[in-house]
Order: C-alpha cells, then structure tokens, then sequence
C-alpha cells in the first residue's frame, strides 16, 4: 500500500519508520526540516531521520498539506501545489495550547494574548517580549515558558483553573474562575475570582498555556472518522522518545487490523 504520513515529528517519524516496513511511504510536514516541535537537532530525531532515509522514506518537507478527499492528498510547496495519491492518511499534527475561548476567558480582546507554543519559540530565539506576565494553565509547555521568561528576567503570574500545584516557584493561584482580559492596543491587565475574592493583575502579556488540544488543520482530515485516516496524536506523549514509540505503536495496530503486512 501506498501510505502518506503528515507530520514530521518524532510521532510521525516513528509511524512512518514503522509503516515502511511493509508499505510504500511518504512522509510531509510544512517545515523544511523534520523534529517538529522536538527540533531537527535533537540527538534522538537525527537517529529517526536516519533511519527513514534508510527504509527509502520518501520526503515532502516544506510542504503544507491543505485537504484529503480519502485517496488523494494535496500539498502546497514551494514549487506550487502537488497531488499525491495514497491509500491511507496518518496524521501526527501534534498539538496546541487551549484558546481563550476554550479556557472561558472574557473580556476584551487586545494583543499581548499568545499561545504557549508561540510564546516558547520566541523566548528560544532569544526575543524577550514579557517583563510581568500571567501564565494560564497547568499544561506541558507551562514549566517551559515560566523559565524561559524569568531566564531573561521577567516575572510570571501562574494562574490555573482547578486546584492543580504546579510547584513553578513563581506566584500561583489557582481554582480561578471568571477570567477577563483587559486592554485596549494591548493587554494590561487580568482580572479573575479566586475563592470568592476579585483579584487584578497588571501585566504586559497574557500566556495560554492550558491543556493541549490535537492540532488538525487538514481539510478532510479533522473528524475521528474521516475516511482512510489514522490519527497520531498522545497527549501524553512529553519526550521524543515515548512520542516515537506511540506512533510505531499506532502503526503497527494499524498493520494488524489492516490483516498484517500486505
């Protein structure tokens, strides 16, 4: 069979190095490098490469893959747009912080509001945006940002929703309720109820950094049962190694229901 695998992470590398034992692959991902969030220099996801290119993966990188009709994949690259046929779509697109819609939170709607992910590549690029931010969430990427923004000598606010302890050794408070962003051009202010008391805090940005939600942007592909598609996305998944071994471990049930290797 002819398999295409979207995402070039450590989960897509992993279903495809998997997949190509018995069928034809192609792996896309619209960065011009594998690694995904993980990064293409991280030691494991060069073994992972390395491998693919071993098992004569074909690759697709710097493509976006914009819609799958369940037998044919189109893909926009620099070179213009591409069809591929394939039998079956495995999707890894990983994932995203919760939005604030998501979250509940109200209010006004400024700048200064980000996604933890967005937020995390450009604190890494060395970009130093927020000297007094509020943290939302208790999610994956939470320790991350809080310590790459006090790195450079801001100060965080953590404020979640339950009655989770993230031990970031930054102020916290948690199970906030009635959340409420405030600010004109840009965010200054946050606003929720904590145990029956209103509290205010100003600020210069506001981080989502909730749970993360399966990022599918693949038109065809964004339902559990969209025709000829597998999903590979463990949102448990917290290094490159167990994100590997969840879609080698999705590829290979997926072998065995399909009957084995054909």
């Amino acid at each position: 069979m002819r398999i295409a695998v979207v995402g070039a992470g450590p989960s897509g590398l992993g279903c495809a190095n998997e997949l190509a034992r018995n069928h034809d692959v192609i792996l896309i991902d619209r960065l011009p490098v594998v690694g995904g969030e993980s990064g293409w220099r991280e030691t494991s996801v060069l073994q992972y490469a390395s491998k693919a290119h071993e098992l004569g993966i074909l690759f697709e990188l710097g493509s976006m893959a914009i819609r799958w009709d369940g037998v044919n994949l189109l893909i926009v690259g620099p070179l213009g747009t591409k069809e591929i046929s394939a039998d079956h779509l495995f999707f890894a697109g990983g994932f995203r912080p919760a939005t604030s819609a998501e979250i509940g939170i109200s209010g006004d709607r400024p700048a200064g509001v980000i996604p933890a992910s967005v937020a995390l590549h450009l604190l890494e690029s060395g970009v130093q945006l927020w000297k007094n931010a509020i943290v939302i969430g208790d999610g994956q990427l939470t320790h991350k940002v809080i310590s790459a923004i006090t790195h450079y000598g801001g100060i965080c606010t953590n404020i979640v929703a339950d009655a989770t302890e993230t031990n970031t050794n930054n102020r916290q408070f948690t199970n906030a309720k009635k959340m409420k962003v405030h600010g004109t051009a840009r965010v200054d202010k946050f606003e929720c109820e904590v145990n029956g008391e209103n509290l205010q805090f100003e600020c210069d940005g506001i981080i989502l950094a909730g749970p993360l939600i399966p990022n599918r942007n693949l038109e065809g592909a964004l339902l559990e049962p969209s025709k000829n598609v597998t999903f590979v996305q463990d949102i448990n998944g917290s290094t490159p190694e167990s994100r590997y071994e969840n879609g080698s471990s999705v590829a290979r049930n997926w072998t065995k229901a399909q009957g084995g290797s054909k």
